[in-house]
């Protein structure tokens, strides 16, 4: 396996998996794909774990947009906190990059004027335990007002 993985060779590797039958394409669902400790993952955008800890995208599989989100394993200094394991890291990640690929499939959703997406603006802060699982995600943003069931603005921690 090479030391490096490129976002290119994610989107090759899906569709060789779609062409060779492995995988349905479907446009419903998310495609995570998790390397191994040591692995580079580069985008245009940089490299991981210098900038950045997870991402998700999108690519047209015939006539279907699919969608994926990348998880570098969390080993390095730039994607932990102090107190939290690797695993820690990869389900606040993971959880993150999730949500952003759903409400943002095709990278062309909400923006606020900093150009974040909804779960950027509550990245790294008011993490919590999931009751029963205790695995530590991120909160999501709500821009409610007070008028809907959520308790906006603000990253939104459920009552556990």
């Amino acid at each position: 396996m090479p030391g490096s993985f490129s976002d290119s060779s994610v989107r090759n590797y899906l569709a060789s998996l779609f062409a060779n039958g492995s995988l349905s394409p479907d446009g419903d669902t998310v495609f995570g794909m998790y390397f191994p400790s040591g692995m580079k993952i580069t985008t245009q955008g940089g490299s991981s774990c210098s900038s950045f800890c997870g991402y998700h995208g999108h690519f047209s599989y015939n006539g279907t947009d699919i969608k994926y989100a990348v998880f570098p394993y969390t080993d390095c200094r730039a994607c932990s906190l102090p107190g939290k394991h690797v695993i820690d890291i990869l389900t606040i990640v993971t959880s993150h990059e999730i949500r952003e690929a759903v409400t943002d499939p095709d990278l062309n959703a909400w923006y606020d004027s900093a150009g974040y997406e909804a779960d950027d603006k509550c990245a790294w802060h008011n993490l919590y335990q999931t009751a029963g699982s205790g695995a530590w995600v991120q909160p999501e943003f709500s821009n409610g007002n007070g008028a809907n069931p959520y308790p906006g603005p603000g990253c939104v921690v459920p009552n556990q």
